[in-house]
């Protein structure tokens, strides 16, 4: 069987005799060195120093060279002839992943063999499963740099060495969280009432996202490679990511903790619907014709057209209506149970008000910096103008802003629906006056 071209392309690129030589030479003169320093047990130095290179190697340096594997070929105007083979998004998606840090990982994988012969020893510090937590966070840290490079490509092409850093930034972020949680804390971990090892539940974790993220990758592939993509995987990620951390919901009562898991699956579903709104292009034409394949009752290719953020109101809606069958009276979450409700239905309402917003500042004939504008708009509405109303003791003129659960609530539902169909009227004249002479 032929190796995956993609592959084997970076391998030519990446792996060289020289370098083969090189990397172990390297790591073996400063695995002696920490050896020779004082002041410490020798073997305890030389454990620490192969992760510390582990972590330089694979999480750094792999993780700038993963940020960089498609921003470059799109920078260096190459990626469009790779579109245009006849490689797979499959194909595409491992052989930039695995291909683009292939010499990092080699040495990634001498530092952790080190590691396990010089630590195999220490049954407490389970050196098998420290391994596969480096190599998992490594691994992670890469293809979520990938990812989000990839989803940037997506709504805009013109992108240097900055936007790469950015993207680099963020790989670093996830592989330093996964072993920061694995290393920082020794407690047992409760996870909808089943208790787990502090490692094992982070190992468990990063493997469940680090399959959802690689999967991630290959649909964005199929996009780029102009194949459809269907709503029904990111839906599911969607249900699966409010279901996960709604299992660290604890509380002995159990309506108490079934309606705060509710809450917390809405709050997470809220961040994602943003996220992915502003991530996402927001282009007339493509909008357009989604209204088109609806007034033809084409439900097939609608579905292959949706954006993501459409998709994930419906699970925002269905945890908002989870929280408003199980509210409760007299809980902390809660002043009135009506008030609750109320609360609910205007955090709803002020969601479609800012979507209905975002998609106004896009829907222009020159959308420069639209997202910006509405990150800025959103800060003013949430932070500035409510604070500002609240340090004037004006709670009830701060209720106009953001929902309130308390003796206000009454006041932020109605404003939040005057709100919304504001802005959505806007938003209809502009769609209107957009298409005007078509």
């Amino acid at each position: 069987m032929s190796m995956n071209p993609e592959f084997r392309r970076n391998l030519w690129l990446e792996v060289t005799k020289p370098r083969l030589v090189g990397m172990p030479a390297v790591l073996g003169a400063v695995l002696f060195l920490a050896y020779l320093m004082p002041g410490a047990r020798p073997l305890d130095t030389m454990v620490g120093a192969s992760l510390a290179l582990f972590g330089v190697i694979v999480m750094l340096w792999g993780t700038r060279l993963a940020s960089e594997s498609v921003v470059s070929e799109v920078r260096d105007r190459t990626w469009d002839s790779q579109r245009m083979s006849s490689i797979g998004p499959w194909a595409m998606t491992w052989g930039k992943l695995f291909g683009s840090t292939a010499y990092t990982w080699y040495g990634g994988i001498l530092c952790l063999a080190a590691y396990l012969v010089l630590a195999i020893g220490d049954a407490k510090d389970r050196p098998l499963i420290t391994m596969a937590l480096f190599a998992s966070a490594g691994l992670y840290g890469q293809a979520t740099a990938i990812l989000v490079s990839m989803q940037a490509i997506r709504k805009e092409r013109r992108y240097d060495r900055s936007m790469a850093s950015a993207f680099f930034v963020v790989g670093i972020a996830v592989s330093w969280i996964v072993i920061s949680l694995s290393v920082s804390a020794s407690y047992p971990v409760t996870w909808f009432g089943m208790d787990f090892s502090n490692k094992d539940f982070v190992l468990l974790t990063v493997l469940a996202f680090l399959g959802w993220t690689v999967w991630g990758i290959y649909r964005l592939m199929r996009a780029e490679l102009q194949m459809h993509n269907g709503p029904f995987v990111w839906l599911a990620f969607t249900c699966f990511i409010a279901f996960y951390f709604s299992g660290f919901v604890s509380d002995p009562e159990p309506a108490i903790r079934i309606n705060t898991g509710f809450a917390v699956a809405f709050i997470v579903t809220l961040f994602l619907t943003y996220a992915m709104a502003l991530s996402e292009r927001k282009d007339p034409v493509a909008y357009r014709r989604l209204i088109i394949l609806y007034e033809r009752r084409d439900w097939a290719r609608l579905a292959h057209g949706l954006p993501c953020w459409t998709v994930t109101l419906l699970p925002v809606f269905a945890a908002a209506f989870g929280m408003f069958l199980t509210a409760l009276p007299n809980t902390p979450l809660t002043w009135t149970a009506t008030g609750y409700r109320f609360f609910i239905v205007a955090s709803f309402l002020f969601l479609l008000r800012d979507l209905g917003l975002l998609l106004y500042l896009n829907f222009t004939k020159s959308p420069k910096r639209a997202d910006m504008f509405f990150v800025l708009a959103l800060a003013m509405l949430y932070g500035v103008i409510p604070g500002i109303m609240k340090g004037l003791d004006l709670d009830l003129l701060a209720a106009l802003f953001w929902p309130m659960w308390d003796q206000y609530s009454s006041t932020a539902l109605p404003a939040a629906a005057v709100e919304a169909l504001l802005v959505m009227t806007l938003l209809v004249k502009r769609w209107k006056g957009l298409y005007a002479d078509a």
